[in-house]
């Protein structure tokens, strides 16, 4: 039988300066004996000995296929690269950092096979939160598919995408560090998604510190785009649809990003300010009443803050929803999170 006819899943992995990281998690991945998979390494240019360890690896695995760029392209287009590189009509993204455990290839082989007509699979190891993700589960495109899809996308590692429904207006090129929020969210308004709870897990890296993120991520980290990916989305939903589609989504984003800001206070207390203040610059976020009643909670009714910080970020609030008067936005947030105080669904938000 052809090689190419066996293979039934690509994995992508992009890869930059990550020898280290990548000696750990090429082998897990590679454990899997089939001829199911072809593993493609997209490597945006490394100066280090990462095009060197994939070669002592491939000498010994003929479904390593290794790509690479003259030039760093950036994440996206790197992983752009392996979905054009791709040979199956299935891909499946992984980072250089995060791990799998041995037979979770195997179990995704499983799904595919059985979910050809879906547009994406999610694995996710979260069994927590609003989500009650506690087994695996077919969902019908819509608004029901689309919001998890949008919740879950943000983490690209085990992302598993029909590459044939892939339309290339999907694909956010340019400024874009959250391209598969994009893609997720689009494939899922009009294809149906499998969310995975796999028995073999995922296993997340962690040795990205905050001050690494500080130092590589632009300032709003992604914050704005995924916000602009909402707004996008949100246009095929009918007005009813759209308005709790929106404000219930924006709730969470800004739940994760006031959560990163208060680790960010953790090792630096000025820039956790800066990137509160900048957050408060963008239009949708300064008229927010959600985003102010979230960082209120977190931050002014929070002991450990600094009474300077919490003056600060009081009068910004009060700035931003003077500036907000004439914003809709404004005053449709604020029914919004009135009414979801009263069904105590923001009074759980820990300090």
């Amino acid at each position: 039988m052809n090689r190419l006819s066996q293979i039934k899943l690509s994995i992508i992995i992009a890869t930059f300066n990550r020898e280290k990281r990548l000696k750990k998690s090429l082998p897990l991945l590679l454990s899997e004996d089939s001829d199911q998979f072809e593993f493609i390494i997209i490597d945006n240019n490394s100066s280090d000995k990462t095009q060197q360890l994939v070669s002592s690896f491939s000498k010994n695995d003929n479904r390593i296929r290794y790509f690479k760029n003259h030039s760093n392209i950036g994440a996206n287009r790197n992983y752009y690269r392996g979905y054009l590189e791709a040979k199956s009509n299935w891909i499946c993204f992984m980072s250089d950092d995060d791990f799998i455990q041995h037979g979770f290839l195997s179990e995704l082989i499983q799904i595919i096979d059985k979910n050809q007509d879906c547009g994406l699979i999610i694995n996710s190891n979260d069994n927590s939160g609003d989500l009650n993700l506690t087994q695996s589960r077919r969902i019908k495109s819509g608004i029901d598919a689309l919001k998890l899809s949008f919740k879950l996308s943000g983490v690209l590692t085990g992302l598993t995408i029909n590459k044939k429904l892939i339309k290339q207006e999907y694909w956010t090129l340019d400024n874009s560090i959250y391209p598969q929020i994009s893609l997720a969210s689009n494939l899922s308004l009009k294809n149906d998604l499998y969310i995975n709870i796999p028995k073999n897990k995922i296993i997340i890296g962690k040795e990205d510190t905050i001050n690494f993120i500080i130092s590589n991520r632009p300032l709003d980290l992604g914050i704005f785009e995924r916000l602009e990916i909402l707004l996008q989305v949100s246009n095929n939903l009918n007005n009813n649809q759209r308005l709790k589609f929106i404000n219930s989504l924006s709730v969470t984003l800004f739940n994760w990003a006031i959560n990163t800001s208060k680790e960010m206070y953790s090792v630096n207390k000025n820039y956790s300010l800066f990137f509160l203040k900048n957050l408060m610059k963008n239009s949708f976020i300064k008229s927010s009443i959600s985003f102010h009643v979230i960082l209120i909670i977190k931050y002014i009714f929070n002991k450990k803050i600094n009474l300077i910080i919490k003056i600060t970020i009081g009068l910004h609030i009060l700035k931003s929803l003077f500036l907000s008067i004439f914003n809709k936005n404004l005053y449709q947030s604020l029914y919004y999170t009135a009414y979801n105080f009263n069904n105590k669904k923001l009074k759980n938000l820990k300090t």
